[in-house]
C-alpha cells in the first residue's frame, strides 16, 4: 500500500519535533535572574561600606572587567590605583567625590585622555546598581590612594533626585526666564533648579567639562574654537544667547538637562574670559 505524500510530510514534521524536543531536554537548563540588590542599613558605618563596595566592584558591578588596580601599559580603561588622589585633579571645579560620582552616573561626560568611551552607566540595566550600592563602591574607591569619608547619608552629585532648589534669580528677571525657556530649547521643568554639577560647586569651568564643551572649545589662546577672550568680544546677552542657540545644534544631553542656573553660571564664567592686556 502506497502512503500518501501528505501523510509522509506529517510524519516527518512530527518525528522532527519529537527528536528536537528530546535533544532540547537533554541540554542543561539555566535560569538567569536579575542581580539581587545588596541590602545596606541606613546606619552602616563607612568601614563596612568599603568592604561591601569592594565586593560589588569585583562582583555585581563588573568594574574589574575593564578597570585594573595597579597595572600599567596598554589598558582597556584607566587604572584605578590612586584614584582617590587623581580624581580631585581631573576636572577643574569638581572635587574627588563629585568626579567619582560623575564617572559612574555619567561615564561619557569626561573621558580620560588616551582612552575611548565605552563604560555603561552602572545605575542602569543590565548592571543597575542602586544609589546605596554606588555609595559603597565610591567608599571603596576613596580608599585607593586616600581615606573613605562618604557615609550612607551622603547625597551623591549626579544621582537621580540630587537636584536642589536654586535661590538664584535669572538675569533680567521673569522676561529672561521666558527667553531662556520654551522655543529657546532649555527645559522649563529644570529652569528653576540647580543640577548636581552646580550643587557640587563645579562652576562655569566644571560645567564646560560636564557638557563636553571642552571637546571642541579650549579656554586658552590659540585655535579657531578657543573661548579665550570671549568676554571681550561678546556681551553677556550675546554669550547667553550663544549658549542656547548654538550652531551647530548641541547634543540632546545638553539641551534637555541644562538649567537656567547653569546657563547663568556658564555666562558668568565666559564673560570673565577677557582678552589679555
Amino acid at each position: 500500500m502506497r502512503v500518501p505524500v501528505p501523510v509522509k510530510l506529517l510524519g516527518l514534521v512530527l518525528g522532527s519535533t519529537l527528536f528536537y524536543t528530546w535533544v532540547g531536554r537533554m541540554v542543561p537548563q539555566k535560569e538567569v535572574l536579575a542581580p539581587e540588590v545588596v541590602e545596606m542599613a541606613a546606619d552602616m558605618p563607612t568601614e563596612e561600606m568599603v568592604e561591601v563596595g569592594q565586593e560589588i566592584f569585583n562582583g555585581k558591578g563588573l568594574c574589574n572587567t575593564c578597570h585594573t588596580i595597579g597595572s600599567s601599559g596598554a589598558l582597556r580603561f584607566p587604572d584605578l590605583d590612586g584614584i582617590a588622589t587623581t580624581a580631585a585633579a581631573r576636572i577643574d571645579g569638581l572635587d574627588a567625590l563629585a568626579y567619582l560620582a560623575q564617572s559612574i552616573y555619567e561615564p561619557d561626560a569626561y573621558i580620560v585622555p588616551g582612552f575611548s568611551p565605552g563604560m555603561p552607566a552602572i545605575d542602569k540595566p543590565p548592571i543597575a546598581l542602586s544609589d546605596d550600592e554606588i555609595k559603597a563602591v565610591v567608599a571603596y574607591l576613596q580608599t585607593l590612594g586616600g581615606e573613605a569619608t562618604i557615609t550612607m547619608a551622603t547625597q551623591l552629585p549626579f544621582a537621580a533626585g540630587a537636584e536642589v532648589t536654586s535661590d538664584v534669580d535669572p538675569p533680567g528677571g521673569e522676561d529672561a526666564t521666558a527667553e531662556l525657556t520654551g522655543d529657546a530649547g532649555v527645559g522649563t521643568a529644570a529652569a528653576t533648579t540647580l543640577t548636581p554639577a552646580g550643587a557640587a560647586g563645579g562652576g562655569g569651568a566644571g560645567l564646560l567639562a560636564r557638557y563636553g564643551c571642552t571637546a571642541c572649545h579650549a579656554t586658552e589662546p590659540g585655535g579657531e574654537e578657543t573661548l579665550a577672550g570671549v568676554g571681550s568680544r561678546l556681551s553677556r546677552q550675546e554669550i547667553r544667547r550663544w549658549l542656547i542657540d548654538h550652531e551647530p545644534p548641541l547634543p540632546a544631553t545638553y539641551v534637555e538637562r541644562v538649567t537656567l542656573a547653569e546657563v547663568r553660571s556658564l555666562t558668568d564664567y565666559l564673560a570673565s574670559l577677557e582678552e589679555a592686556q
